[in-house]
């Protein structure tokens, strides 16, 4: 499934010079095709709605999660003011998280100062990081901001809130997990 944030903040046309080869065009191609499938999931998650614990396929994932955060190719892009915020995921195991699940992030993030991280279950409980944030000193993921390890377990399945802040900079992240 596209990181539907990501698809839509690629850089179609930003920065690019008036010539195009066939291989941008056909980039461009395959980027308008994720946009489009990205718009049809989107149409289709917020035509349903549920409190009891439905399910939108065998992955067992809650329908109560309408604000969870596209993942594509293990990356998320967070809701941020005054900063942007990109995650890479590693999970223990293969993709849908899942509760019982650990999952390190290595977040970038823009801003100013020391980054806080807190998360909070589906009902809004406080967790704790299993360890983090860690600053790290450098890495090959190559997005904008200072880099930084955090580490999470899912004690249950649902829409998790991830907070990120920094003394300038601050947004959000939310994890859909499996039962």
């Amino acid at each position: 499934m596209p990181n539907c944030r990501s698809v839509l903040a690629s850089r179609i046309g930003v920065g690019q010079s008036a010539s195009v080869s066939t291989r941008q065009r056909q980039r461009t191609r395959q980027r308008s095709a994720r946009v489009a499938a990205c718009l049809a999931v989107g149409l289709a998650a917020s035509c349903s709605s549920s409190s009891d614990e439905s399910t939108v396929s065998e992955t067992d994932v809650p329908l109560d999660c309408d604000r969870a955060t596209p993942i594509i190719d293990n990356e998320v892009i967070g809701v941020a003011t005054d900063a942007t915020i990109y995650g890479l995921l590693l999970p223990t195991k293969p993709l849908p998280i899942s509760a019982g699940d650990e999952l390190k992030i290595v977040w970038r993030m823009t801003g100013e100062g020391d980054l806080s991280v807190s998360y909070y279950s589906p009902d809004g409980r406080p967790a704790t990081l299993a360890f983090g944030p860690e600053a790290h000193s450098g890495s090959g993921y190559d997005r904008p901001g200072d880099e930084w390890g955090t580490g999470f377990t899912f004690d249950e399945p649902g829409c998790w809130h991830i907070h990120l802040e920094r003394t300038e900079g601050s947004g959000d992240v939310w994890i859909s997990v499996a039962r």
